[in-house]
């Protein structure tokens, strides 16, 4: 038994449930379509699309959104499929489950061992771990714009105004989330503008290219819409 451990949520063992009771027949069947995808390399949307094949749209969310959290914490913690079969395991039994462990469980386990160890999941991960493996990462960012009154010299009267805007910037690093404000004239607006446009266009010729050039899969960090969250 490996000491990484898993600890359900509520609301992450409302969702295993609801998978097991699928039973085994219907997740062998999303294995089998997962398996039989013309490239092993597929981000988590094209993911869904073929588990939809074979369950509802809801349920299909389920199982995508369960794959890839925990293929995660298996990257995260370098657990070999085994291993995170035995740490989902401890975190399914110590669950406060209301009418015990679900049987369907030990039914399933065995598909989701082979779900787990499937090339296009793992390296699912891997991309988007990729994708996001940068020191400093945008959490949000705003422009801010504020009008300053200029006042007379004995600031009896206010005689004019000043527009002034702010780049509001909230990103993550290893200490948590920072903020910084970086002050913008209409000149660095449009300039930022324009870089936006520009790196728009470049992504696309980019990806575009090594597409049917290289008749490889791509994907443009961000422009995923998982759509089961």
């Amino acid at each position: 038994m490996n000491d990484v451990k898993i600890t359900l949520g509520k609301s992450q063992a409302a969702d295993l449930d609801s998978l097991f009771r699928l039973g085994k027949d219907v997740l062998q069947a999303c294995l089998v379509a997962l398996k039989n995808l013309d490239s092993k390399f597929a981000f988590p949307a094209k993911i869904l699309k073929t588990i939809s094949t074979e369950l509802e749209l809801n349920d299909a969310r389920n199982l995508t959104k369960q794959l890839v959290a925990l293929t995660h914490f298996a990257r995260k913690n370098h657990l070999h499929p085994e291993e995170l079969i035995e740490s989902l395991d401890y975190g399914i039994q110590n669950f406060n489950w209301e009418k015990g462990v679900p049987a369907d469980w030990e039914i399933c386990r065995s598909v989701f061992l082979e779900l787990f160890s499937l090339d296009t999941i793992s390296l699912s991960n891997k991309a988007l771990d990729l994708s996001f493996d940068y020191s400093n990462l945008l959490v949000e960012s705003r422009i801010l714009t504020d009008a300053r009154p200029v006042f007379n010299e004995d600031h009896s009267k206010i005689v004019g105004a000043i527009i002034a805007q702010s780049l509001r910037i909230q990103y993550s690093d290893n200490d948590g989330t920072q903020d910084v404000t970086i002050s913008l004239d209409i000149d660095d607006i449009e300039d930022l503008r324009d870089s936006c446009v520009e790196a728009l266009k470049k992504s696309k010729v980019v990806n575009d290219l090594i597409t049917d050039k290289c008749d490889i899969e791509t994907f443009v960090a961000g422009e995923e819409t998982y759509d089961f969250e």
